[in-house]
């Protein structure tokens, strides 16, 4: 059977399986809060496997190892390490927010915070659903990529055929459907990808062997015609400036307060401490899982020098280690990561239109039923849009396109959402120019610095990054408008008057993640000068003697705790599925008691 076959059959019963899912959580969804928030009852660990598949996806799976190649072993590490410093403290404070008052997507914080604005709600509206068509648009093209590569199928014709699969079962289930179908595709994810390691250190050589062979035993000295620089596998050679870096991962943590699906996520936990769990467990999680992708993007360049689409990279890497079985295991994996941030955002996104457009201006009195339907029609042309933008993915790559549409609504957007929950003084009217005004700018600023690679790498004007200079903007726009409009207690919503008059009982914040970033940040900053200032360079991770071996140990102790991990989730999300079936059994057979004691009467 050739591979071509193999790869087929297993894509098959996957699919399957997800459109059956769909249909078996269509009977669970009754209510609109059902379908976009699944009841708000789901563990952590539910919730964390779903925002790892959904924030951990298509985009990630090429991108890392495509960057790998591009730039070598320090910026995307340094771009995790940047990113993690910001997004725990962010989750966990706004997390508990969110919870207490009660959203059921993003739009609704504008809705309750600028009282009666109907432009708020229609612009937020748009800057949503346009980031639900852009992140949906980009994981399209990286499954058509993949697909393309391997069949040498038409770009649209993969499109299509993963569209219509993803469509089908977020239409039918709901976010209940949505996250336990993240769940099994994030396990197919780890699996696909943490297989790999082992494979390449049998195939072609441990990481240490493999690299010091190259680059020589410090790392710093390698043979001649390969494809590698001095430096390539070390952490303290950067290629880019750090505020270039860290520019980045300011980039990749300011989305998280307006990112459809994390809001989903964080709203539809059971509680404030599965919530808080889930967001650790993710960064914990994702982190390690970047760096096996990032070791198997430096293997790429080696193996691979000539690669004109670096997206690429990671399906090669698997072409050339994997059997047959795990190849197509691989594949699936990434038709599964571009699925699961499809789904989430084709929900997350019809939410807004049902709920914030819809019912606000077409039909306030419209019932569950009538919103779940606009819901599945939403889904359609939200996923007609981002096909037609798929395409264009092409040119700036998967990863810094989506980093670059980042750095443009975390400008605008990000700024007003923290001032909106944290300061009573912002008004109505900054809030909308801000947002309008900033994220034009912010347009404006990425296409005078080249566009989205270059502004991806820290482009901007001058030494800045573009990121800064958008956000520089927003915040003055808000500040500024804020302070010359006139105060009108009257335009804030009655739950945050509540909220602001200390009337709305909070979850008190403790700050001792604030205590362990910043020493953890102080030592890495340390070791980091001592590092880069050494009159003698070795490479770290080393690659020869002890540390070599502890460098292979650490690659595969992380591919086996990624399987682990995954492994016990789903064990315990089987029994989440089966508690709910159990529930739905005794809830019927209650309701048909309570039919037959009428009848009896």
């Amino acid at each position: 059977m050739d591979l071509n076959t193999v790869i087929i059959i297993v894509m098959a019963i996957y699919l399957v399986f997800m459109v059956i899912l769909g249909f078996f959580f269509k009977s669970k969804v009754k209510t609109f809060d059902d379908f976009i928030l699944g009841g708000k009852s789901m563990p952590w660990f539910v919730i964390t496997m779903t925002m790892l598949a959904t924030l951990a996806n298509a985009q990630q799976t090429l991108g890392i190892a495509g960057n790998t190649y591009l730039f070598g072993f320090s910026v995307m590490i340094w771009f995790f390490l940047f990113v993690n410093i910001f997004i725990y403290p962010i989750i966990k404070r706004l997390g508990t927010r969110y919870r207490v008052l009660n959203f059921s997507t993003i739009v609704d914080l504008g809705e309750e915070r600028f009282k009666g604005s109907g432009r708020m709600t229609i612009l937020l509206s748009v800057y949503q659903v346009a980031w639900a068509v852009f992140s949906t648009g980009i994981c399209l093209f990286g499954g058509a990529l993949l697909i393309e590569t391997f069949f040498g199928l038409s770009m649209w014709i993969s499109l299509i055929i993963v569209t219509i699969i993803t469509v089908a079962y977020c239409i039918m289930g709901g976010l209940n459907a949505v996250v336990f179908t993240d769940l099994i595709q994030w396990i197919i994810i780890v699996v696909g990808t943490a297989i790999m390691i082992p494979f390449m250190f049998v195939k072609y050589g441990s990481f240490s062997t493999f690299f010091e062979k190259i680059l020589g035993p410090t790392g710093f000295t390698p043979v001649a015609n390969t494809a590698l620089w001095p430096g390539f596998a070390d952490l303290f050679t950067v290629p880019l400036p750090m505020i270039a870096l860290f520019a980045m991962g300011i980039a990749g943590s300011l989305w998280i307060p307006i990112d459809l699906g994390f809001v989903q996520r964080m709203l539809a936990a059971k509680d404030t401490k599965n919530g808080r769990k889930a967001a650790f467990m993710f960064l914990l999680v994702v982190t390690i899982w970047a760096t096996l992708m990032v070791g198997l993007g430096l293997y790429a360049r080696e193996m691979f020098p000539d690669i004109t689409n670096t997206d690429t990279a990671i399906i090669l890497i698997a072409k050339a280690s994997l059997p047959s079985l795990g190849v197509a295991l691989f594949v699936t994996a990434i038709a599964a990561a571009v699925m699961s941030t499809v789904s989430t955002y084709l929900n997350a996104g019809a939410a807004i239109i049902a709920k914030n457009v819809y019912k606000r201006f077409f039909k306030k009195d419209a019932s569950d039923r009538e919103l779940i339907k606009v819901c599945r029609i939403s889904i359609i042309f939200i996923a007609l849009a981002a096909l037609a933008f798929a395409p264009f993915v092409r040119n700036g790559g998967v990863f810094a396109t989506s980093v670059t549409i980042q750095m443009v609504i975390c400008a605008s957007l990000t700024p007003m959402i923290l001032l909106a929950t944290f300061w009573k003084r912002m008004t109505e009217k900054a809030a909308f120019w801000g947002s309008l005004v900033s994220g034009i700018c912010m347009l404006a600023i990425v296409f005078k610095a080249g566009g989205g690679s270059a502004v991806f790498t820290g482009a901007g004007i001058g030494p800045v990054p573009a990121i800064f200079i958008g956000l520089a903007v927003s915040i003055a726009i808000y500040l500024i408008g804020s302070f010359i409009t006139p105060f009108d207690r009257s335009k804030i919503g009655d739950k945050f008057l509540d909220y602001f008059d200390g009337k709305v009982e909070l979850e008190r914040t403790k700050n001792g993640d604030l205590i362990v970033i910043g020493v953890a940040a102080i030592i890495i900053g340390a070791f980091s000068i001592f590092k880069m200032n050494a009159v003698d360079k070795t490479t770290f991770p080393p690659i020869s003697g002890i540390g070599g071996y502890l460098t292979d140990g650490y690659f595969l102790l992380a591919a086996l705790a990624m399987v682990v991990i995954c492994g016990y989730v789903l064990v315990k999300a089987i029994g989440w599925v089966k508690s709910m079936k159990e529930e739905a059994d005794k809830a019927k057979e209650e309701e048909s008691g309570k039919v037959e004691e009428a009848a009896s009467e």
